[in-house]
């Protein structure tokens, strides 16, 4: 899996860096690649008026050529969305979607599974949970209000994340085998790495890490509750590993407060590079000492840096394929070995669950279940409908969403208009609302009676 840091629109140089390093170290492709934020889906000159920065940096980027078909990804993509995006059209597809061919957008908040079939027809999985934008406190408690045109306030707001999807992330189980991706950092888990290291590539960073204010504090909560295999960032412009040791119970383990002798053993900066081309790397994190005292779950983290030369924005890694994420072969091979994004059954459930509490005003009362006990019944009441319900499906994505452009691409009729961008109902965001029997809230067609 190929993971880059913030994209910024660079989306050429991002398949040519990664069509560099394959070809020079003889590498298979990846069969995937993650971006983690600010990815600038801009169709056209009016999404530059739902971007949150100085007109000077508005630029149109790569992606317009990918939504217009110009070109078309070599790699499967997935992303999250940042704090620099095309916000009026993330926004359509809030569940998730195709933002253009072979490029799926993970949603505001949202899990799938990458399933990979192999030569023998065997199939491995792999989910991939994540979180859009960046923390603000005055917003997080807030509803999803923003409409376009956005004002001064809005255009930034809208990408602030809220509690309504930290709550449904917190509700995703623990996997044997799971990827999390986000923009912004979780709050602390500078304390999980090399800090000093950290510090003297951005100094400016030490009062935020002294203060423990650097990053976001409900990213932390996630990354505690689920506990995932990788988490991937960026947001912050500079490369930073980590490693997360999970208790059984308790607080997590910080490995520079009373565990020096372990982080020792155990540096999640001491990687084996094994290629170093334009700043794409695999690598294979160290070992732990034998007689180390090994929890049950670890957290590999890594944030990456802005697609730029001489900029540490891309890695490449390999992930081992676990037994236990294995469906074994049903009937003959099917001789067609591949990657296909697929939902996850978890995730449809959380979202049926507490669909009805979507707050869609600024100060709504988000009516979200306290109790942990309750909330669980509710996602297993929902896991059995979608068992039930959708048994006769495979769950494959593309069966559900087709990409379909709905604002014109530059060099359309009307996408060269510098003016206030429309609104758009995305067919995808319908049919992913009809798979699952709820109602669509997200730019809903006016009604006969509102017309």
């Amino acid at each position: 899996i190929a993971i880059e840091g913030c994209c910024h629109g660079e989306l050429d140089n991002i398949y040519a860096t990664i069509d560099q390093a394959v070809k020079q170290t003889g590498s298979p492709p990846p069969d995937l690649l993650i971006c983690c934020g600010d990815f600038q889906a801009f169709r056209n000159r009016s999404d530059l008026n739902t971007f949150a920065a100085p007109v000077k940096y508005r630029q149109m980027g790569d992606f317009w050529k990918y939504y217009n078909g110009e070109k078309v990804a070599p790699i499967l993509t997935v992303f999250v969305g940042g704090n620099h995006e095309a916000s009026g059209y993330l926004w359509e597809l809030f569940h998730g979607g195709w933002a253009a061919p072979n490029i799926y957008f993970l949603g505001i908040a949202g899990s799938i599974i990458l399933k990979k079939t192999l030569q023998d027809g065997s199939v491995h999985k792999i989910r991939i949970s994540g979180a859009s934008g960046i923390y603000k406190r005055h917003d997080y408690r807030t509803g999803h209000h923003e409409r376009l045109p956005y004002d001064n306030s809005t255009i930034r707001s809208i990408y602030h994340i809220r509690e309504y999807d930290v709550f449904r992330l917190k509700q995703l189980p623990l996997s044997s085998c799971d990827i999390f991706v986000s923009h912004d950092w979780p709050v602390g888990i500078e304390q999980f790495g090399d800090t000093a290291q950290l510090i003297r590539a951005k100094p400016f960073f030490k009062d935020e890490i002294a203060s423990n204010t650097l990053g976001s504090p409900p990213l932390m909560e996630i990354l505690e509750v689920v506990k995932p295999s990788y988490w991937f960032s960026a947001h912050l412009h500079v490369k930073f590993a980590a490693l997360v040791r999970h208790p059984q119970q308790g607080k997590l383990l910080n490995p520079t407060q009373g565990h020096g002798e372990t982080s020792s053993v155990l540096n999640p900066d001491e990687l084996h590079i094994d290629v170093d081309i334009s700043s794409a790397e695999t690598f294979t994190p160290k070992s732990l000492d034998a007689n180390a005292s090994v929890p049950v779950r670890m957290t590999r983290f890594l944030a990456l840096d802005k697609c730029m030369p001489r900029k540490d924005f891309l890695q490449i890694i390999d992930i081992p394929l676990e037994e236990s994420n294995r469906e074994r072969a049903i009937g003959i091979a099917t001789g067609n070995p591949g990657v296909a994004l697929h939902f996850d059954p978890h995730w449809l459930a959380i979202t049926r669950a507490f669909h009805s509490q979507l707050p869609l005003s600024k100060y709504e009362n988000q009516r979200l279940p306290i109790n942990p006990v309750t909330a669980q019944e509710m996602v297993d009441n929902e896991l059995r409908w979608v068992e039930t319900t959708l048994a006769g499906s495979s769950l494959k994505i593309d069966d559900v969403q087709q990409f379909t452009k709905t604002a014109p691409g530059l060099g359309d009729p009307g996408g060269d208009d510098p003016g206030q961008p429309f609104w758009y109902t995305n067919p995808q965001t319908i049919a992913f609302t009809k798979f699952l029997q709820i109602e669509n809230k997200i730019n809903p067609q006016p009604t006969q009676e509102e017309t």
